[in-house]
């Protein structure tokens, strides 16, 4: 799919692109993604290169850019952090009884109940014992630990919008000029705002020229000297 979606990079725009992204690819790394998040560290990056890859496609950026700009470029997050959001808008959900009930009463009771003292953590839930790295890792045990490290804020949502505005908080918002103009054009703006252009001072930084100065003399040409 990833492949495909690839041939599409300059025949469609880019907010094309992006419906496509969401529509076809990203349901598919989102299904039944709380449970085997409990993959090898390796599965998990390869399952994030094949996102930085249809990501690459869609902003036009080209290969050697770092995730890091990748994802404030194209406003998406990687497919660890996206795991464990889900995670924890599905244990919201388990801790209000908004799911059936066989999955509500997985929910351990909260340190409060347990322990008759005052202590900081109170309003924690029980973290599960476990007696293996296997178990640890899956969904139950994990959510709970990733429950317990959520902000007051986060725990106290009375919707499940409110908490998914909450986790979404400190993404990237993409202005609205990055859509601006025809599929040629949004990519060179792009590559020109990240300095990944074909000018020579760009190039330069990328190790692939060996001179960054400008054809007429100019110590560097980037876009500063070209389009001053």
């Amino acid at each position: 799919m990833v492949y495909c979606f690839r041939s599409m990079k300059y025949r469609l725009c880019r907010q094309s692109l992006n419906t496509i992204f969401k529509s076809f690819i990203l349901p598919l790394f989102d299904y039944a993604d709380v449970i085997w998040d409990n993959c090898s560290e390796q599965d998990s990056n390869k399952l994030e290169q094949l996102q930085l890859d249809a990501i690459h496609t869609i902003t036009g950026l080209v290969r050697g850019t770092s995730h890091a700009v990748l994802y404030r470029e194209s406003g998406y997050t990687p497919l660890s952090e996206r795991r464990k959001r889900h995670k924890i808008i599905l244990f919201y959900k388990m801790i209000n009884k908004l799911v059936p009930q066989y999955l509500s009463i997985f929910v351990p009771p909260t340190i409060s109940l347990i322990n008759p003292y005052p202590v900081r953590n109170q309003g924690n839930l029980r973290t599960i014992a476990t007696n293996s790295t296997q178990y640890q890792v899956s969904f139950r045990p994990s959510a709970v630990e990733l429950w317990n490290s959520q902000s007051e804020k986060v725990k106290l949502c009375e919707t499940i919008a409110t908490l998914k505005r909450s986790l979404s908080e400190t993404d990237s918002k993409i202005p609205t000029y990055h859509y601006t103009g025809n599929r040629t054009t949004q990519i060179l703006h792009c590559r020109l705002r990240h300095s990944k252009s074909d000018l020579n001072a760009h190039k330069f930084s990328m190790f692939i020229s060996d001179d960054p100065r400008c054809p007429q003399g100019h110590p560097l040409e980037n876009a500063d000297h070209s389009m001053p």
